[in-house]
C-alpha cells in the first residue's frame, strides 16, 4: 500500500530513480479512490514531471502517467484541463504506439466522454466510434473494453437524439455484460439499469419493469445495504412501477431510497432531488397528501 507518509524515505534511498515516480503514481491512484481529489491531482502532476524527466516526454511510462493525471481531472470535473491533458496523450500515443495500442485507445475514449460530458457530442461520436471499430477488431465483443466502448457510444448516440442506434447498442451491451460478465457483476447491474432507463425515456414501462427488477435484486446480493447504486436502482423501479398504477409498493420503494441517496450522495445531488420530486409526483397521483 502506498500513504503520503511513505514518500519522504522513499525519496531518500531512491533520489532520482524510477521507483519514486511509481510510488508517487499509485499514492495519486490511492488518493483518488479515496476521493482525495485535489492532493490526487497533485501527486499526478509531479509524478508526470518525474516520468517525463527520467524516461522522455514519448516514452510510454510517461504516457501512462499522463493519462492517469487526465482522468483524474475529468473526475474532479476540471473538464478542460482533462480534455487539454488527453487530447495531447491521444496525439502521441497514437503517433508513438499507433492507434491500436490500448493506451491509444483508452485515451481516445476518455477523451471522448470529456466531450461529451462537456456538451459536445457531435466532436466525442466519430472518436467513439472508431474506438468501437478498433477495439472489435482487435480484442472482439467478449473483451470487457469493446463492452465499454459500445456503452460509452451509446450514451452519444442519446444524446444526439439518435434514439434507435442508442437502443440498439444499450441492448447488446446488456447481452454481452449478462453473457460474459454473470448477472452479478456491477458492470451488468449498470447496463441494465441504462437500458431499463432508455426504455423508461421511450415510455415503453412493461419493458422496463423486469430488467429493473432483476437489476435491483442482484444488486442487493453484491452490493452493501447502503449503496448510494441500490437507491438509484430502487427509486427508477419507483418510477416504473408508478407509472405502471402500483403504487403501494412504488412508494415503498422511494421511501427506501431516500435515506440512502442523501446518505452516499447528499441532499443536493440531481439523483436525490430526482428522486424526491418523483416521489412527491407519485403520491400527488396516487390521492395521498404530500
Amino acid at each position: 500500500t502506498c500513504s503520503a507518509s511513505s514518500l519522504p524515505d522513499v525519496e531518500t534511498r531512491f533520489r532520482g530513480q524510477p521507483y519514486v515516480s511509481f510510488v508517487r503514481e499509485r499514492l495519486a491512484t490511492a488518493l483518488r479512490d479515496a476521493g482525495q481529489l485535489d492532493e490526487a491531482i497533485a501527486a499526478a502532476r509531479q509524478a508526470l514531471a518525474e516520468r517525463e524527466a527520467q524516461f522522455g516526454a514519448d516514452h510510454p511510462r510517461a504516457l501512462e502517467a499522463a493519462y492517469s493525471l487526465g482522468g483524474t481531472l475529468y473526475l474532479a470535473d476540471r473538464l478542460d484541463d482533462a480534455l487539454e491533458v488527453l487530447d495531447d496523450v491521444h496525439a502521441r500515443a497514437t503517433s508513438v504506439l499507433g492507434e491500436a495500442h490500448h493506451l491509444s485507445l483508452n485515451a481516445a475514449a476518455d477523451l471522448g466522454q470529456v466531450m461529451q460530458t462537456r456538451g459536445d457530442a457531435a466532436s466525442a461520436m466519430p472518436l467513439l466510434e472508431k474506438v468501437l471499430r478498433l477495439r472489435q477488431a482487435h480484442y472482439g465483443d467478449a473483451h470487457r473494453d469493446t463492452r465499454s466502448a459500445y456503452n460509452n457510444l451509446a450514451f452519444v448516440y442519446e444524446d444526439l437524439q439518435r434514439g434507435d442506434e442508442a437502443l440498439a447498442l444499450f441492448e447488446k451491451t446488456y447481452a454481452l455484460e449478462l453473457e460474459h460478465s454473470g448477472p452479478l457483476d456491477p458492470l451488468t447491474l449498470i447496463s441494465g439499469n441504462n437500458l431499463a432507463r432508455r426504455y423508461q425515456k421511450l415510455g415503453r414501462w412493461r419493458e422496463a419493469e423486469p430488467i429493473q427488477r432483476t437489476t435491483l435484486s442482484n444488486g442487493r446480493q453484491t452490493l452493501p445495504p447502503d449503496h448510494w447504486q441500490l437507491g438509484i436502482f430502487m427509486y427508477l423501479l419507483a418510477d416504473t412501477l408508478g407509472e405502471l398504477g402500483q403504487f403501494e409498493e412504488a412508494d415503498q420503494l422511494f421511501t427506501e431510497a431516500h435515506p440512502i441517496l442523501r446518505a452516499g450522495l447528499g441532499e443536493d445531488h440531481q439523483f436525490t432531488q430526482r428522486a424526491r420530486s418523483l416521489h412527491e409526483t407519485l403520491k400527488q397521483r396516487a390521492g395521498h397528501k404530500s
